[in-house]
């Protein structure tokens, strides 16, 4: 009976820590964590996987610059030893996930064009 018990309170923790990693990862609790459709990619989450599956280090730069009513949130990605444009946003946030999609796009654009 301790071992079954042991062996659901593991399974248990190990269910908790795959529901934080979704989570983290932008993806639905209830749904399989392989069927993630391509418009609900957390890009900034995509891109630290793209960096720890290719060895790169991937660094934000994070600025901001006057706008006509307010300041504008910049954000630019460098990924390995390659500077990605800035691109701006309302928030730091969404400058952020809309750089990291900017270097998705690019990245993704590069490998269609080695394929064909």
């Amino acid at each position: 009976a301790k071992n079954a018990l042991n062996c659901l309170l593991e399974n248990k923790h190990q269910d908790s820590v795959l529901k934080r990693k979704r989570l983290i990862c932008g993806i639905s609790s209830t749904a399989p964590v392989l069927q993630t459709s391509i418009s609900n990619i957390n890009y900034i989450c995509w891109l630290n996987q793209y960096g720890q599956k290719n060895r790169l280090t991937i660094r934000a730069v994070e600025s901001t610059r006057p706008g006509p009513n307010n300041t504008v949130q910049c954000c630019s990605f460098v990924v390995g030893d390659k500077e990605y444009p800035a691109v701006s946003g309302s928030t730091k946030r969404e400058a952020k996930e809309e750089a990291a999609k900017l270097v998705y796009d690019v990245i993704h654009g590069s490998k269609t064009t080695e394929v064909s």
